[in-house]
């Protein structure tokens, strides 16, 4: 959507259910099938479908999505591929890095698993800020100082805490972006499976560690925390909780 957004072109946004553990949107799972090669696999958004000349384009998966959209459309809007093979090199040694950097591992982690996925996220926050100093360029907070391209089209530390405020500030991605007042959010994570709650935790030396859940004691161990039943699934708070790390809050505000 941002891409198509970066390209001021017009396009219609349908959304379908794909949350975990539940029934797939009929239509959703048909179409991702005949686009997927294994019959087993979950169906996931996005899927982009392009009308053409030569009949219906059908993709899946935000990058090559984005990708396609820069190869129909490149001397529409803004190109989002860099012009130089260096460049290029970069935005994709980026992407290996950035297609790992997801808050999924904690937003729906067993209350017994939550330590460790916070631990794991704030390992690949490090690695997300370690690969934009490596391969950024300097001028600005995006991947290629003050260029906007592929690398900022698939959404703590100093570098990934302004890199992270460039994007979401980026016209395109507030409007591909819903908007959310905190009844909303949740709603939303409620909806996704979450139970609202209060984690508290510690950041230090690069570590982080989960030390109450709604105001007891926690123990990463196995079953409970700290003796008392608490709900499986992700808490509401952590949405705003483990961006903290690295400096933003999940939702726009």
């Amino acid at each position: 959507m941002i891409a198509l957004a970066e390209k001021g072109l017009d396009y219609e946004l349908k959304q379908a259910m794909c949350r975990a553990n539940r029934p797939k949107d009929a239509a959703l799972s048909e179409l991702y099938h005949s686009i997927h090669v294994d019959p087993n696999a979950k169906a996931l958004v996005p899927v982009l479908q392009h009308k053409t000349d030569q009949g219906m384009v059908n993709i899946i998966e935000s990058i090559p999505c984005a990708e396609y959209v820069e190869d129909a459309f490149p001397d529409v809007g803004n190109s989002l591929r860099p012009q130089s093979a260096k460049q290029r090199n970069q935005v994709r040694m980026f992407l290996e890095v950035a297609s790992k950097f997801m808050p999924f591992g904690v937003l729906f982690a067993k209350i017994e698993n939550l330590d460790k996925a916070f631990k794991d996220f704030a390992t690949s926050a490090q690695q997300m800020n370690a690969a934009l100093e490596r391969w950024g360029e300097p001028g600005g907070d995006f991947l290629l100082g003050n260029q906007f391209s592929m690398a900022e089209t698939c959404l703590g530390y100093a570098r990934l805490s302004r890199w992270i405020k460039a994007v979401v500030a980026r016209e395109s991605v507030k409007k591909t972006s819903h908007d959310m007042d905190m009844d909303d959010k949740k709603e939303y994570f409620q909806f996704l499976g979450a139970s609202p709650g209060k984690i508290t935790y510690v950041v230090k030396d690069g570590t982080v560690t989960v030390t109450h859940v709604d105001g007891k004691p926690y123990q990463s161990k196995s079953g409970t925390a700290a003796g008392h039943d608490v709900t499986p699934g992700m808490l509401c708070a952590v949405a705003v909780a483990f961006f903290a790390i690295a400096g933003l809050s999940y939702l726009r505000k």
